[in-house]
């Protein structure tokens, strides 16, 4: 399945939020769909819905949708939020710099670790961890 575009998104939305408000439900007595409201059925499906778990499908679309639109939103923003401002990275540059990162974090506590003065020791320590923002073995 392709990545669903921006404008995919938005004919979604526009489609979720042309439909009548629900919530639906399935009358299986009856064999139709038809969104609960307190006057008459404004909308009913027809009874040629046979199978229950079809129905129900159907009958939450109308509020799973929106909520799953919500989601992809919230996820992208996300995504974007861990992105440096004003770069558009590809994964393989993501992970080309992880990787100098993590470089840089082995060669900074090798150093660290040779280090023969106490007091130089743990201060580059604190440096290491509050640069990492967790802490690291000191040897």
């Amino acid at each position: 399945m392709k990545p669903l575009t921006t404008q995919d998104l938005e004919a979604i939305r526009k489609r979720a939020e042309a439909a009548t408000v629900g919530p639906w439900k399935y009358n299986d007595q009856h064999g139709y769909l038809a969104p609960v409201t307190p006057q008459r059925e404004i909308c009913a499906i027809t009874n040629e819905i046979t199978r229950y778990y079809d129905a129900e499908f159907i009958a939450h679309a109308r509020e799973d949708i929106p909520a799953l639109l919500a989601e992809v939103e919230r996820l992208r923003d996300e995504i974007e939020s861990h992105a440096p401002h004003g770069r558009n990275y590809t994964n393989q540059q993501y992970v080309d710099l992880l990787t100098k990162y993590e470089d840089m974090t082995s060669i900074a506590l090798w150093s660290t670790r040779r280090l023969s003065h106490r007091q130089h020791k743990d201060f580059a320590y604190d440096a290491i961890e509050r640069n990492l923002g967790r802490e690291v073995e000191r040897v």
